[in-house]
Formats: C-alpha cells, structure tokens, sequence
C-alpha cells in the first residue's frame, strides 16, 4: 500500500506541476486539492494504524481463548 501511495503522490505532484503550469489561476483550488490529498492521506494512515492493532489484539486474544481451552481439556481429563 505504501508503494502505491507514494505513486500516487508522485503522479499527482507531477499533474499539480502542469496545471498551474498551463493555468496559473487556479492555485487556489490547486492549494485546496493538496489539503483534501492531505486529509486523505492522513486519514488512510490512521485507518491501517487501528486495522493493524485490530488484528495484533484479535491474535492475542485467539491466543489466550485457546490457551485457557487447553487448559480446561486438561484439567477435564483429570
């Protein structure tokens, strides 16, 4: 994922450059795409930031059910 943003900002970085190259009078809306991109971006890391502790917890926890299954198997079988 983080390959293909930095493509993406890339490409857009290039495309920013021939748009206020031809138009010049757009900067504003130019500067306005840039915060929205920026929010995005932002955004996107926060999301993979929560998905990624989401599943670090889910394992833990998976971790610990089957721990405690075992140990109820074998204190069972006693």
């Amino acid at each position: 994922m983080a390959n293909s943003l930095l493509e993406t900002c890339n490409n857009w970085q290039i495309r920013r450059a021939e748009l206020l190259a031809r138009n010049p009078d757009i900067a504003m809306t130019i500067d306005q795409l840039d915060s929205l991109i920026e929010r995005t971006v932002r955004s996107a890391i926060e999301i993979a930031h929560r998905v990624d502790w989401d599943f670090r917890e889910a394992e833990r926890l998976a971790k610990e059910v089957a721990a405690a299954g075992i140990k109820l198997q074998i204190e069972g079988e006693e």
